[in-house]
């Protein structure tokens, strides 16, 4: 047996209401969309190096990447932590306590 959370019960009760095609086709569009906001707002300026930046290193062919996007930011995980709660936005407590290596990492952009 395993233990049912209210989220679980939730997400059953959507799935009754539509199907996976459904979901696929809007899977696709609302990362497609995180997609072009952050090329249009996030992009790396050449023109002014102090401006922060996000570089999407999944592939853009929906196909490959499903519905995930891995993204490097120009600067530290902990700052976009903070940034984002103070928004209200709700962040995994992962961000706030990354694994020992996770800010250490250098991405090559």
């Amino acid at each position: 047996m395993y233990p049912f959370s209210l989220p679980n019960v939730c997400t059953f009760k959507v799935f009754d209401q539509t199907d996976m095609e459904t979901l696929r086709k809007k899977s696709l569009k609302l990362t497609g969309y995180l997609e072009m906001m952050i090329k249009e707002y996030f992009s790396k300026d050449v023109n002014d190096d102090s401006k922060p930046f996000i570089d999407i290193f999944t592939p853009s062919d929906p196909e490959q990447r499903g519905c995930q996007l891995s993204l490097c930011f120009s600067i530290p995980i902990k700052e976009i932590y903070r940034q984002l709660t103070m928004r209200g936005i709700v962040v995994s407590g992962a961000f706030q306590h990354p694994l020992p290596w996770f800010d250490h990492v250098t991405c090559h952009l």
